[in-house]
């Protein structure tokens, strides 16, 4: 069930936020819609907001989203909100560390003075004064906080909140920004939560004191070695934007070190097709959208997020095999691969893995006719296992297979001659056989409900009324089957058997260029979810499709307005279950389609 979308009404109290031609148009009382599968928290809709407004530039430090005089958090669901809600629309002020950092920070935080009794525990010798002796930690203990003077103000902050602002002042200077931000964002949300006049009640200092302490700990670990305080923390500094740059001047560039041949033999498509595929990513998902961090510090471009995908599926490496290339870590990566599959089957499934609507079927049979001699052939079809190593120890029993050593998952499709793959169903445990696949793979829907297109052929001058796909020995013996003979008792089922083995060669060549290809296939599969496992796969076959598209391989074009029927509440018509099951349809068409190639030459075919 697709989610609804929302549309909610922005208001600027500050007209300073908008530009003056905005101003000019009236956008300080704006509509806004909102598509919760693409925001689907706070900060997405902010980011929306900062970019469709260009807010950039007038607000550096982000913008806060008011509900009826109340923040919404970045991290809460958009869920929250309701259809025709007035949001307002706020620059987001200084934070404490810019404050300190800018010697304004005395007018953060009042003067408090808290007599307090409580045990006293290692995290919490952080934060008390270091004259004071204590000899028994598990004791109760009663203390006068004492009043501290921060560096830049003359404003007095006293207690356990004085020696937080005092201890995360001087580790600023020395510690990493990421973990600065996190322990100065813990003490204002803490200050910001209680006035001064109410922090002298005992329930509200109990609360403070156990993030303090916690506060306390995490600044410790954060700052400090446990070995040697005195060595230097060990930290990398990630250049997004010098990577971005490097990447472009190698591929992307006017003149680019490589070439478009390196570029399709390491990408496996062309430079413009991969482009168009990264500027529908950026523009229907946000997760491929350039973005800032609450820093201001740019995050990693689409194109880097497409190229570690692609590298991925193209040489079966693991995420972080070109984190030094693209500074990319291994969750970036993961998450990258994750997103882009899942972009491509939204974005091109409908096209690229649709269902041969009537023009397709009669130019498939017209291609395999002249190629092969077989009139009313749609293609041939056929299996193949990818094996999943890291199938949970639960679920192995049904995965596993006695001729395989490793759980598998198997994928059954349908090639025609361009090596176009119409039909592939990829979700069946490796414990099934070709016939268990069958039954459950959708292959025969419209027929059953009725809605496919009729399409007949003549063969021997007998007429057929449903296409055929070429078959093993191992799938059953139905009209809409054609199996090579077991028992060979003269020369015209020898020509048969081989017409119809050259034909099938097909087959066996797409599972070898899916493999070498997308050498993810080469390796077992990693992921631990099937549903990953399997938006992988379809995934590379529309890519796969969309590279022979592009070069102009393809034997059908892809029609807007010829698509297949919608099946959805249509009824199960049992006669064509029967007419698509019957024995001797199957018999007699091998016969027909035996003497038809006898009486057949068919060129460059090898026999």
């Amino acid at each position: 069930m697709e989610t609804q979308s929302i549309r909610l009404r922005l208001v600027f109290e500050d007209g300073s936020l908008l530009s003056e031609a905005q101003r000019s148009d009236g956008m300080n009382q704006s509509w806004l819609l909102v598509e919760p599968n693409q925001h689907q928290k706070i900060s997405d809709v902010c980011n929306h907001l900062l970019h469709s407004f260009n807010l950039r530039d007038s607000c550096p430090n982000g913008i806060l989203l008011y509900m009826d005089g109340f923040v919404l958090p970045p991290s809460e669901s958009t869920r929250i909100l309701k259809d025709k809600e007035i949001l307002c629309v706020k620059r987001k002020e200084m934070g404490l560390a810019e404050a300190i950092e800018g010697g304004d920070a005395g007018n953060l935080v009042d003067y408090v003075e808290v007599n307090r009794k409580e045990p006293v525990n290692n995290a919490m010798l952080l934060l008390t004064n270091e004259e004071e002796k204590l000899e028994d930690e598990s004791s109760s203990v009663e203390t006068v906080s004492k009043k501290r003077k921060l560096q830049s103000s003359n404003h007095r902050v006293s207690g356990v909140e004085g020696e937080v602002v005092r201890l995360l002042s001087q580790m600023d200077s020395s510690s990493s920004s990421s973990s600065s931000d996190f322990a100065y964002s813990s003490y204002w949300h803490l200050s910001s939560s209680s006035s001064s006049e109410d922090v002298s009640s005992s329930n509200t200092y109990v609360c403070n004191s156990h993030v303090l302490s916690t506060i306390a700990q995490a600044t410790f670990l954060l700052f400090h070695d446990t070995t040697s305080s005195s060595e230097p923390i060990n930290t990398t500094t990630i250049d997004r934007e010098a990577s971005h740059d490097r990447l472009v001047q190698d591929y992307f560039g006017e003149n680019p070190v490589y070439g478009d041949e390196i570029f399709k033999k390491g990408f496996r498509m062309r430079r413009e097709l991969f482009l168009r595929i990264v500027d529908d990513m950026e523009r229907e998902f946000p997760y491929f959208r350039l973005s800032w961090d609450a820093r201001g510090k740019r995050g990693f471009s689409p194109l880097q997020k497409c190229i570690s995908a692609i590298c991925q599926l193209a040489y079966g490496t693991i995420p972080n095999e070109y984190n030094e290339y693209l500074s990319l870590s291994e969750r970036t990566s993961r998450e990258s691969l994750q997103n882009f599959c899942t972009s491509i089957i939204q974005l091109y499934g409908q096209e690229y893995l649709r269902k041969p609507s009537v023009s397709d079927i009669q130019l498939l049979y017209a291609a395999h006719e002249s190629k092969y001699g077989f009139p009313g052939m749609l293609g041939t079809i056929g299996y193949t296992h990818w094996t999943w190593r890291n199938c949970p120890t639960v679920w192995r029993g049904q995965y596993m297979r006695g001729d395989l050593e490793f759980p598998t998952i198997m994928l059954e499709a349908v090639v025609s001659q361009d090596l176009w793959i119409w039909h592939a169903f990829f979700d069946v445990a490796g414990s099934n056989n070709d016939i268990n696949v069958l039954n459950q793979w959708p292959l025969f829907n419209e027929e059953v409900n009725g809605t496919a297109s009729t399409c007949p052929f003549q063969v021997n001058k007998v007429k057929y009324k449903h296409g055929y796909y070429l078959a093993d020995e191992i799938y059953p013996n139905w009209a809409t089957f054609v199996k090579a003979f077991t028992y060979l008792d003269d020369d015209k089922r020898k020509k048969f058997n081989a017409t119809h083995e050259s034909a099938r060669r097909d087959l066996e060549q797409i599972f070898g260029v899916l493999k070498s290809s997308w050498r993810v296939f080469r390796n077992p599969a990693r992921a631990m979810d099937p549903r990953k496992i399997k938006n992988t796969m379809y995934a590379c076959i529309i890519l796969h499709n969309m590279i022979l598209k592009d070069e102009g391989l393809a034997i059908c074009p892809f029609l807007e307005n010829d698509r297949p029927t919608d099946q959805k509440g249509l009824k199960v018509n049992q006669d064509t279950i029967e007419e698509l099951r019957c024995q001797e349809t199957h018999n007699n068409l091998r016969l027909d389609l035996v003497e038809h190639i006898v009486n057949t030459c068919v060129p460059n075919l090898d026999y």
